[in-house]
């Protein structure tokens, strides 16, 4: 089978868990979590929530099993995880890291290798699509006021170019509302 570019591939986890939390099927999560399996690097960078949805963190893993703590997409997130890597990671000097990388944390990560701040040679970028990310807290603040929900209560958000598409939400039931 010959390949082209521009072909399109989809791709889907074959661990039903890290395909269920996965943003699109869990094919970043995997890769990661075969990555640190084979021993082809010593830990991976992610994003996991914090306090909620809203609350991103960078973490540090170096389990497999650990992975799956950051499937799925935090658009609130507005990280810096060059930022991590260079000034908490040393640059990668001493690891072998594998990294995943919104295009602009990929430019970024970029210019630091090309000014050794960040050892090339350890890092594996694996890119993730972005349409945009939003702070937190105006995305609460519209989220109540245009939406007229609680942001306690939104289970899953999408954003597309960097405007907020889609929200999925906790239903309250009452007692009557079971069958």
């Amino acid at each position: 089978m010959a390949i082209d570019v521009n072909d399109l591939f989809y791709a889907y986890s074959a661990n039903d868990a890290i395909k269920e939390k996965g943003e699109y099927g869990g094919a970043v999560t995997t890769i990661m979590k075969y990555l640190l399996e084979e021993g082809i690097v010593d830990a991976v960078v992610a994003v996991e929530e914090a306090a909620d949805l809203y609350d991103a963190k960078p973490i540090l893993i170096t389990d497999p099993e650990d992975v799956i703590k950051s499937a799925g997409s935090l658009h609130c997130g507005t990280l810096n995880i060059a930022k991590f890597v260079s000034k908490y990671l040393d640059g990668a000097r001493d690891m072998k890291i594998a990294v995943t990388c919104k295009p602009c944390d990929a430019m970024t990560l970029k210019e630091l290798m090309r000014k050794r701040k960040v050892i090339e040679e350890n890092v594996i970028m694996i890119g993730v699509n972005c349409g945009g990310t939003m702070p937190p807290v105006p995305t609460m603040k519209m989220i109540r006021d245009v939406y007229e929900l609680d942001p306690a209560d939104v289970i899953k958000e999408e954003i597309s170019k960097g405007k907020l598409k889609k929200t999925e939400w906790v239903e309250e039931k009452t007692v009557k509302d079971v069958p």
